[in-house]
C-alpha cells in the first residue's frame, strides 16, 4: 500500500456513521454509505478537493469532516425524485441513459 506524505494511516474511520475500512480508495468506500451511489461518491471526493482515488485511511479528521457536510448538505436538501414509466424510445429521446438499449423492454421507468 503506497503511503501518503506525512498523513497517519487509521485501518478504519467513521464517515456519517459508517464504518470504512481504511484500505480502500476514497471513492469506493463512501459507497459504503447508505444512499452514496457511484456518481455521488465521486462528486463528494471531487467537491472536498480530494483524490476519489486515495485511500480512506489516511484522511485528516478536518476532510472527514468536510465530507459529512457535503453529505448532510444533499440530505438535507430533501430532493423529490419523480418515477416516470415511459415507451423506451421516449426516454432516449428526453435524456435517459441506455448502454444496452436492446436489453431494455418497451416501457422503462425514469427517475427524475
Amino acid at each position: 500500500m503506497e503511503e501518503a506524505e506525512g498523513r497517519e494511516f487509521r485501518p478504519v474511520i467513521r464517515i456519517a456513521g459508517t464504518d470504512i475500512d481504511g484500505t480502500k480508495r476514497l471513492m469506493y468506500g463512501l459507497l459504503r454509505i447508505k444512499g452514496v451511489g457511484f456518481m455521488f461518491a465521486n462528486a463528494v471526493a471531487r467537491a472536498a478537493g480530494l483524490d476519489p482515488y486515495m485511500r480512506c485511511g489516511y484522511l485528516t479528521d478536518e476532510e472527514i469532516k468536510k465530507i459529512e457536510d457535503l453529505v448532510n448538505q444533499k440530505i438535507k436538501e430533501n430532493l423529490v425524485v419523480k418515477k416516470e414509466e415511459m415507451k423506451c424510445e421516449k426516454a432516449i429521446k428526453s435524456g435517459a441513459l441506455a448502454f444496452f438499449k436492446e436489453r431494455y423492454p418497451e416501457v422503462v421507468s425514469v427517475y427524475t
